[in-house]
């Protein structure tokens, strides 16, 4: 590396003076003058000139950019930048370092191998999703040697791509929910189907979106790009799709024309939302990562389970390989619209899937809390004492209140019909008339028993005062006058 410029007191920081290392050294000098803000001696030819040389340079890098090298000078200029980023800031971790300088020499090792000498069918401005979230120019070759490879614009060079005997399962799919036609690809190598965690796989599930649609002022008989790379992929692998034949959800597509179809069933894997596909040989869970292939052999069984009034969820029980000692694990996947119901159990049950909605695991468990006390009771004899069935001693403390309850009921009923059996309509008559006659002896009886309790209350209340109340003559006109006076 050089040493620092100077001018006078004037000195360049080390990344600007490491961006400008190619410049000669009078303009690396000049720019030092401008950076400490000391241009006394810069006339008009000098600036121009400057200005000048930073433009070639600028103008220079821009063409290298462009310029397609070599796979290895390529990693070489990344390792460089990474070792400069790591002597001058320290911003890279043993951990990434490592982990970076795997995927590095994996990726020249892949690109060294596979796809540097392909040729075939170019489309350009592909948009890919997976491995990488980028355009890219996808070239399909028609020779049985060669595969799939994914290149920058302007560069022969690959990014990565994988040949045809190492692909396993090719895949066109409709988008769903797009007001315009798109048509996703999905390539899965060999021995990658999503059921297994891979460190280092040999080569990559591939995931690219195209129109389905023509462009302006393409002839009626020009293919769509969809269609073309779709026949293009056809000449030397088996392109797998949708079909109504296997099923076409009852739920009309957004966007889509009146008689076309949806072939797919809107659902969520935890808290991912995606969409499944039901294929001639196999499920496919799509678009986000992990993409899953469950294909039959290595399906175990599909069961219901959460069956609601709009909605249910969806297991399927897999195991990564279709060896049966491989351990298979349930992949669950809810809010499943009921609209689909029918048509997803016809796909189970026309390929022989087995449904284990009703197996012996997903079967409520039996917990023995009425059963029996004492010990010596295992699993069978708590099920026997739930449903009443137990052996020696009777059933649970449910049945016993159930049998005393009954018994109370019982006795009840028996204590009416005694009384029904006592009851007499004679006597009630008889005892009518009495009761008739009796109250009317009794009036006059109550009558005078009111008027002894009015005098005895009179009494009670006002007690010696009403013994003591006395009205003379005189007093006794005087009310009389007082009565005549008020008539008159």
């Amino acid at each position: 590396m050089a040493a620092p410029v100077s001018d006078g007191n004037s000195q360049l920081p080390n990344q600007i003076r490491d961006a400008f290392i190619d410049l000669p050294a009078d303009i690396l000098s000049l720019l030092g003058t401008l950076w400490n803000g000391k241009p006394q001696g810069l006339d008009k030819a000098t600036a121009q000139k400057l200005i000048t040389v930073l433009s070639e340079h600028v103008t220079s890098l821009k063409q290298q950019i462009h310029t397609p090298t070599s796979s290895s000078n390529r990693d070489e200029l990344v390792v460089s930048r990474k070792r400069n980023l790591e002597d001058d800031d320290g911003l890279l971790q043993d951990g990434s370092q490592e982990k970076k300088a795997r995927l590095a020499e994996h990726s020249s090792s892949s690109k060294a191998s596979v796809g540097a000498s392909w040729s075939g069918t170019t489309f350009d401005g592909v948009s890919f999703t997976i491995p990488q979230r980028k355009k890219f120019t996808l070239t399909v070759s028609s020779t049985a040697s060669e595969g799939l490879s994914a290149s920058v614009p302007g560069s022969k060079t690959p990014e990565f791509a994988i040949p045809w005997n190492e692909i396993q399962t090719v895949v066109c799919l409709p988008v769903p929910e797009k007001t315009q036609a798109q048509k996703s690809f999905l390539i899965f190598p060999k021995g990658v189907n999503g059921l297994q965690e891979l460190s280092s796989p040999a080569y990559e599930t591939m995931v690219w979106t195209v129109p389905d649609t023509k462009a302006k002022g393409a002839a009626e008989d020009e293919p769509t790009q969809a269609q073309a790379i779709k026949a293009a992929l056809a000449q030397n692998a088996s392109v797998l799709e949708p079909s109504p034949k296997d099923f076409a959800s009852e739920i009309p597509p957004i966007g889509g024309k009146k008689d076309s179809k949806a072939y797919h069933i809107k659902a969520f894997k935890g808290s991912k939302d995606g969409f499944l596909f039901l294929l001639p040989t196999g499920i496919i869970w799509a678009f986000k990562k992990p993409l899953i292939f469950f294909s039959f052999p290595c399906i175990d069984s599909i069961s219901y389970t959460s069956v609601l009034q709009r909605t249910f969820n969806l297991i399927i029980s897999a195991r990564a390989t279709p060896e049966p000692e491989a351990a298979a694990a349930e992949y669950e996947f809810s809010m499943l619209d009921q609209t689909d119901f029918a048509g997803i159990d016809a796909y189970i049950k026309k390929n022989g899937l087995q449904d284990a909605s009703l197996a012996e695991q997903r079967r409520a468990k039996v917990y023995n809390v009425n059963g029996k006390k004492g010990g010596g009771g295992g699993e069978a004899e708590d099920a026997d004492d739930v449903d009443g069935s137990g052996s020696g001693g009777g059933g649970g403390e449910l049945q016993k209140a159930e049998a005393e309850a009954a018994a109370a009921a019982a006795a009840e009923d028996s204590d009416d019909e005694e009384e029904d059996e006592n009851f007499d309509p004679g006597s009630d008559g008889e005892d009518g008339a009495s009761s008739s006659s009796g109250s009317e002896d009794g009036d006059g009886e109550n009558a005078a028993a009111a008027a002894s309790d009015g005098e005895d209350l009179v009494t009670k209340e006002l007690g010696s005062e009403a013994e003591d109340v006395e009205i003379t003559d005189a007093e006794e006109e005087e009310d009389d006058e007082d009565d005549e006076e008020e008539e008159l």
